[in-house]
């Protein structure tokens, strides 16, 4: 239905009718490998976005970036306790989109510009849109009706789609159309590869490479592109001497928040979030 060549997941008709019909709500995707990203419109434009495998770890670096004083370990637990705490939200406010509306809070609190909020908030959209174009067997699992309030900051859709497809082009140029920014590099060859570079070198390189850091946290740390970081790896990935390995995702604050409350089943439910087993099922695809 919504056709369009091969090499995105979210098809663009579909981006334009959404912007065309001035939508409000929120869109959700699920991915073949248990992604599942939730985007939330206001009138055809987009508002914010969450989800994928490191829907956390995405907040906490682009904090670190433009918001916190301290990005040496933004994953450190006062860090994660301080841009994490979500113990004044409301229900709806936690579960719908808590990110959101702790930028929202600290924003009337004046404790960060509205410059930084849409710095924060454009750079989690364009990870996000070239997450998706990233997926396979991408569907459309639900379309719901809730607004965030106020409105931040807004995004002309097709604008932004435009500039995460640019990046993703650019990506599979340089053959990483299957190399993933959200997993980490470890040195699976250490002999082999301190043959082929300078001590100094080696050393730099293995501070880096310790598994535990996605493609987009070295970029974040060095200051290099991801795209830059990805190509410099990618002659030693394919040599064997580079293994890129899954990282797991932090802990969600409303997942917590719910478990020891003993109401997240309930709570899932009540704002229509189903198993991903159901979404599959129920789900319309909208792309290959």
């Amino acid at each position: 239905m919504f056709d369009e060549p091969s090499g995105t997941s979210l098809p663009l008709p579909h981006i334009k009718k959404l912007k065309a019909n001035l939508f409000t709500g929120r869109v959700t995707l699920v991915g073949s490998a248990n992604q599942r990203w939730c985007l939330h419109f206001y009138l055809g434009r987009l508002l914010y976005a969450t989800g994928g495998h490191h829907a956390m770890r995405r907040w906490l670096r682009q904090l670190s970036l433009h918001y916190s004083p301290d990005f040496s370990d933004p994953y450190k637990t006062d860090n994660i306790q301080n841009l994490t705490d979500i113990s004044h939200l409301n229900e709806f406010e936690i579960f719908s989109c808590w990110e959101y509306f702790l930028l929202r809070d600290a924003l009337q609190n004046q404790e960060i510009s509205r410059e930084k909020v849409t710095a924060i908030v454009q750079e989690i959209l364009l990870e996000v849109l070239f997450d998706i174009q990233q997926a396979d067997a991408l569907i459309e699992d639900t379309i719901g009706q809730e607004q965030l309030n106020p409105q931040l900051v807004l995004f002309d859709t097709e604008q932004l789609w435009a500039m995460a497809h640019q990046a993703w082009r650019q990506w599979k140029q340089n053959q990483l159309a299957t190399v993933f920014p959200d997993r980490a590099a470890v040195i699976s060859r250490s002999a082999r590869l301190r043959q082929e570079m300078s001590p100094a070198a080696y050393q730099a390189l293995s501070s880096l490479l310790d598994g535990q850091r996605s493609l987009r946290e070295i970029s974040a740390q060095t200051g290099r592109s991801t795209l830059v970081v990805a190509t410099s790896l990618l002659m030693y990935v394919e040599a064997g001497n580079i293994t890129l390995v899954e990282v797991p995702d932090l802990i969600d604050p409303a997942e917590r928040f719910y478990s020891q409350s003993g109401n997240l089943l309930a709570s899932h439910s009540a704002i229509g979030n189903s198993s991903r087993a159901q979404n599959f099922a129920q789900g319309t695809r909208i792309a290959g």
